[in-house]
């Protein structure tokens, strides 16, 4: 039977805060609630919903039942509904934030349990929400089998125990998020790989007032021989002093203080990473100083292991470097000197073939002047060969003297010094070009060569246009002369730079294959870089790169 006309609620309140004050969760503190509820006012039902933002309205085991067996099925449909925003009871209150009063849930239009309600012989409903922070966190409603019209008298009830359930909640909450908070804080200290421990400061004298278990582990020490220790009792001098004069120095400065540290224990020699940071109380007095140690040593036995055979490398990559020099060294010896002892029976050759031609051109007939016209070529071609190599072999980075060099003035000269007939046709189009620094006579033999090959490509079309520019990025000065010529195939690009690769045959281009390598071995000789672009029969674009003044100095 409903009945608050002959009930102290002051009383009942009393007694629901004193019960609510003994209740160590939420959830405990709402059953306590409704069966006072319950049993003392009447009504035959009461449940709580939970609220959570992921989830939404949930039901809970709580439940009050005057009748288990009746309102079992009522419990149970309940149980397994769910319920959205605005919908049913629950549903509602969470929308409208504020208590609901259902006289009649038979004739009311939102209300998914009606049939249920029925046949359990339920007509009366009311629930109210606990809010937190401004949002529903939990709803609590209660059901009777009699009609019950709104009771101001109960709803000042309800409002007070709203205030009391909100209390409980948030009390309960953060000494739940404290207790996960702790339990997660005490996991990570007794499974992180690194040793932490705990000092307190007592008399002026620091002391373990706790350790993890990595301790024990990298150490083989019972954590119990050092917990409650003074820091004298458990380690020696000159150690003592050390650590003491970091830990006063972290709490001098109330910052965290690291350094190096190896101890021995009875696992052995361990190398650790300290690291100690101070504590401060309200008061801004240092009780507590918290210790983290990271084992270090296979990092360091590592570093040794590789500081050696980097020693060992460095020494290997001496004396191979020195081997490859002097390899050089006699290989440019053997090319300058057979260049040279080539050169002079060449000439010879040369100049009798020549004296003969002319002497005895009447007599030669024509496959004899055929004959000695293609040994004239031939050896004049070797003669150029031998010109390259000797200038190749001569091309040492120990002898650049290196001044800044007007690209302008040196290209102009350049394409002065061709005397490119004018019938040729060719029109060359120079953009505004970075000065650079690097030494003048090499750097004039890399424009030289470029354009002399943009030119030989270029011949067999017609109104050929050579362009020669340059651009920049922050470290090098970036040179290019570009052709509409006969181009080449990227695949053989690997050949292009290399010594006595040619990517035409002599038929079509007359060349000795030192050229592009001669270019090469200049600009590595100043640090720079030469690539090229190209596509067969559309033509290509050569560059070379020189660093700018700050590194080429």
């Amino acid at each position: 039977m409903y009945r608050t006309e002959d009930i102290s609620f002051f009383k009942l309140l009393e007694e629901i805060a004193v019960s609510l004050n003994e209740s160590k969760s939420f959830e405990e503190a709402v059953q306590k609630s409704i069966d006072k509820v319950c049993n003392d006012i009447g009504w035959e039902i009461g449940h709580l919903y939970t609220v959570l933002p992921e989830t939404g309205i949930q039901s809970s085991a709580v439940w009050h039942l005057s009748d288990p067996v009746k309102f079992e099925t009522f419990r149970s449909i309940t149980q397994s509904y769910t319920f959205q925003l605005g919908e049913g009871l629950p549903g509602t209150i969470l929308e409208k934030k504020k208590y609901l009063w259902i006289e009649d849930v038979h004739n009311y239009s939102n209300f998914p349990r009606v049939q249920f309600a029925k046949e359990a012989g339920i007509i009366t409903g009311f629930g109210f929400p606990i809010i937190s922070n401004e949002k529903v966190v939990a709803i609590i409603e209660f059901f009777s089998s009699i009609l019950i019209k709104p009771d101001t008298k109960f709803l000042e009830l309800v409002t007070l125990l709203q205030n009391q359930l909100e209390a409980v909640y948030k009390r309960t909450r953060s000494e739940e998020e404290l207790r996960q908070n702790e339990q997660e804080l005490l996991t990570i200290f007794n499974n992180v790989e690194d040793v932490i421990f705990l000092l307190s400061i007592e008399e002026g004298k620091y002391k373990f007032i706790s350790l993890n278990k990595s301790f024990t582990l990298l150490t083989g020490l019972d954590s119990e021989r050092i917990v409650n220790k003074y820091m004298n009792e458990v380690l020696p001098e000159p150690l003592l002093s050390k650590v003491i004069s970091y830990l006063d120095k972290a709490i001098e400065n109330k910052e965290t203080v690291k350094w190096l540290e190896s101890f021995t224990y009875p696992k052995g020699k361990l190398s650790g990473e300290m690291s100690i940071t101070p504590l401060f109380d309200e008061k801004g007095i240092c009780n507590r100083l918290i210790g983290f140690t990271h084992d270090v040593t296979p990092w360091k036995k590592a570093q040794d292991k590789a500081e050696e055979q980097n020693r060992i490398l460095e020494e290997k990559v001496k004396i191979r470097t020195a081997q490859l020099e002097k390899a050089n060294e006699d290989l440019e010896s053997f090319v300058y000197h057979a260049s040279h002892d080539l050169r002079s029976p060449l000439r010879s050759i040369i100049g009798f073939s020549e004296i003969l031609k002319k002497t005895f051109h009447n007599k030669l007939g024509k496959e004899g002047e055929e004959g000695l016209s293609f040994i004239l070529s031939s050896g004049k071609k070797m003669d150029t060969v031998i010109d390259d190599l000797l200038t190749f072999s001569r091309i040492n980075s120990n002898d650049l003297v290196k001044t800044e060099i007007s690209m302008n003035n040196l290209v102009t000269a350049v394409i002065r010094e061709l005397k490119i007939p004018a019938k040729e046709n060719f029109k060359f189009e120079i953009k505004d070009l970075i000065n650079s620094y690097g030494d003048l006579r090499l750097i004039h033999m890399v424009w030289s060569n470029y354009i002399l090959n943009a030119m030989k490509y270029s011949s067999k079309k017609e109104n050929p246009v050579i362009e020669i520019g340059s651009f920049e990025d922050d470290m090098e000065n970036i040179y290019y002369v570009k052709d509409h010529g006969e181009g080449f195939d990227m695949k053989f690009y690997d050949r292009l730079f290399e010594l006595f690769q040619r990517l035409h045959s002599d038929k079509d281009f007359d060349g000795s294959g030192i050229g592009l390598a001669i270019v090469k071995k200049i600009i590595m000789n100043h640090d720079g870089k030469v690539w090229a672009n190209g596509e067969q029969g559309k033509g290509a674009t050569f560059y070379f790169s020189l660093p700018k003044q700050k590194d080429a100095l």
